[in-house]
């Protein structure tokens, strides 16, 4: 999901870069994991509309990879032929076989983890068949753990921390 900016500028946040940029009133994030983490997660990132903004959400293609999605405010809503169904505050997209539609909707708000290909398999015990076109929650890839982490990232009050959280837990 591509989007050019208007303006960006790097935040100092412990020696990683958060990096923020603007499209119009939504706020674009993305910031690269540390080190150790780097073989398996391609990036953090996540995105802010403006007050009262409604923002036209893309359809995920198939063969997109695997992200794993904490809504601060609300969840994606899934078009299926007009009818809209809404996702966990937190889970995975992993699409492989069909298009996924969302619906534009106002209130955006979520940091995703961006796993390299291949590497999903090594922070969940599910096997990953049943991971493909699925939405489950972080509870159900990492049982209590999951649910802790999605409590604390929503509950977070600076971005920072929201971002930091998935990193540290």
């Amino acid at each position: 999901m591509r989007i050019a900016s208007r303006r960006a500028n790097a935040l100092d946040w412990r020696g990683a870069s958060l990096t923020d940029r603007q499209h119009d009133s939504m706020r674009l994030y993305s910031r690269y994991p540390v080190a150790r983490l780097s073989p398996y997660i391609d990036r953090f990132w996540g995105w802010e509309s403006g007050d009262g903004e409604t923002v036209p959400l893309p359809t995920v293609l198939p063969g997109t990879g695997a992200e794993v999605f904490f809504h601060y405010r609300t969840p994606f809503l899934q078009d299926e032929g007009g009818k809209l169904f809404s996702l966990p505050a937190t889970h995975l997209i992993c699409i492989r076989r069909r298009p996924m539609p969302l619906a534009g909707m106002a209130e955006v708000g979520f940091i995703a983890v961006r796993f390299r290909a291949g590497a999903l398999h090594r922070f969940t015990s599910m096997p990953g068949n049943e991971l493909i076109d699925q939405q489950p929650r972080a509870q159900d890839l990492w049982g209590a753990a999951g649910r802790r982490l999605a409590g604390a990232v929503t509950g977070a009050r600076e971005l920072s921390s929201k971002f930091r959280l998935p990193e540290v837990t």
